[in-house]
């Protein structure tokens, strides 16, 4: 599957790949999420079909608090 190996590849050489995707399946394999919602950029640390179980952040969070893999 693409998406393995995409994530495989990236994982290994310390880059990170940008999907933009309505697709909550393909979503769920990401580590990290970004989500668009009402012109305001949210990360999800995880993905769940209800948005209220969803924990976000808005974009302002400071670097050193950002995940990054």
């Amino acid at each position: 599957d693409i998406t393995e190996i995409l994530k495989e590849s990236a994982h290994k050489m310390n880059k990170c790949v940008v999907v933009v995707t309505h697709s909550n399946e393909l979503a769920k394999q990401a580590d990290v999420v970004f989500r668009l919602k009402k012109g305001e950029l949210q990360v999800l640390e995880r993905i769940d079909d209800s948005p209220a179980q969803s924990r976000s952040r808005r974009n302002n969070t400071p670097r050193s608090e950002r995940r990054t893999h």
